[in-house]
């Protein structure tokens, strides 16, 4: 009995030096310390009819979800059946959104007609997630829905800067 009572203030006294006061939880957000879940992209996995001209966003919309300290992206188009080659992109400085949890990137080029793409997003611990879309077929019937594109208010006729990249590595703690 004595050996139980000497045990409990022991467990006590360790979580009171660690700043737990006993049961409480403490919870501490951060928009920079979150992982890959949560995670959502434009075009959003399994769309289709997406136009060629389209870019990609990655971003985490709930603040519950934040995003990792580090992440991955990349973009690639399907070649042969589950066979991906990269497609180069650039990162969107100027309509990106860290502080929101938002990335856009820029295909180097217009993407290609009727074609499976991959969207692949991972965390500095080697977890990932992925969403596929289809562009848009060449030629539309007449009364045919308008393919779906995916840009930032205000970006439709301006160009990329800087490098593209097959890869991009994102350091979210960095604004």
């Amino acid at each position: 009995m004595r050996l139980t009572i000497l045990l409990a203030i022991v467990v006590l006294a360790a979580a009171f030096i660690a700043g737990c006061g006993g049961a409480k939880s403490h919870w501490v957000s951060s928009p920079y310390r979150g992982s890959i879940d949560g995670v959502e992209t434009a075009p959003p996995d399994g769309d289709s009819n997406v136009g060629v001209d389209t870019w990609i966003e990655v971003y985490w919309p709930h603040s519950f979800d934040p995003p990792p300290s580090r992440f991955r992206f990349r973009l690639e188009k399907e070649t042969d059946i589950n066979q991906f080659k990269a497609v180069r992109t650039y990162i969107s400085d100027e309509d990106s959104y860290p502080e929101g949890g938002s990335w856009w990137f820029i295909p180097e080029d217009e993407l290609d007609y009727n074609t499976v793409y991959r969207i692949t997003v991972t965390d500095n611990y080697g977890n990932y997630y992925r969403a596929y879309f289809v562009t848009e077929g060449r030629s539309r019937a007449d009364g045919a829905e308008s393919p779906k594109v995916f840009k930032p208010e205000g970006a439709e006729n301006r160009k990329p800067a800087g490098t593209p990249s097959d890869e991009h590595e994102i350091d979210t703690t960095k604004k």
